[in-house]
């Protein structure tokens, strides 16, 4: 696997998002809805993708901080269980480059 750019890193926020039935967007299907990134029935996936809330989470993984919304899987890592946080990230090794494009706005 490409080395990562911090012990806390998701490729997630580069790669993936999930849609809920209602609209709202989350970087995983580990995330409540209540903490939606934004809605594609009023928003649009391009914003959202490009929004201040995901570029925070992105910036958030590349500071080396655990975003709150993500705690579950470093929860289950404590308890020793692979997270999707370590199945995304051996899953997705040529999305780092994406991750090397990052502007300093996330």
């Amino acid at each position: 696997m490409t080395k990562l750019p911090t012990r806390t890193f998701c490729i997630y926020p580069w790669v993936h998002g999930q849609v809920d039935i209602d609209g709202s967007f989350v970087s995983c299907c580990e995330v409540p809805l209540s903490a939606s990134l934004g809605n594609v029935k009023e928003d649009g996936l391009s914003d959202i993708w490009n929004g201040a809330p995901l570029r925070k989470l992105r910036k958030t993984f590349l500071a080396g901080e655990i975003p709150e919304q993500c705690l579950s899987c470093f929860m289950k890592e404590e308890l020793g269980h692979e997270s999707d946080r370590l199945k995304a990230n051996a899953l997705y090794p040529d999305a780092f480059s994406h991750v090397e494009k990052t502007s300093a706005q996330g």
